[in-house]
């Protein structure tokens, strides 16, 4: 897990010099999966996803962290 923290301070740090590192927002939104924060990768996914052409991967990673907070509808919309 201290893995995941550090990448986590990484990207965030990343994303503070340059808000548009879209790089750095979409692994933070894997890490922050990784480790079972699941409000802050759907976060860091919808934020992605609103600025981004996406592939099924990403949709797909998306719909399981909403799926994992509760957020049917919202998963149902990016299985579909």
């Amino acid at each position: 897990m201290s893995k995941f923290e550090n990448a986590i301070s990484d990207f965030t740090l990343a994303i503070e010099k340059n808000s548009e590192n879209h790089d750095a927002l979409i692994n933070r939104a894997m890490a922050y999966e990784y480790s079972n924060k699941f409000k802050e990768a759907d976060l860091d996914y919808s934020k992605y996803i609103s600025q981004h052409k996406v592939t099924p991967q990403i949709k797909y990673a998306s719909a399981n962290v909403k799926y994992s907070i509760q957020n049917f509808e919202g998963a149902e919309q990016m299985y579909s």
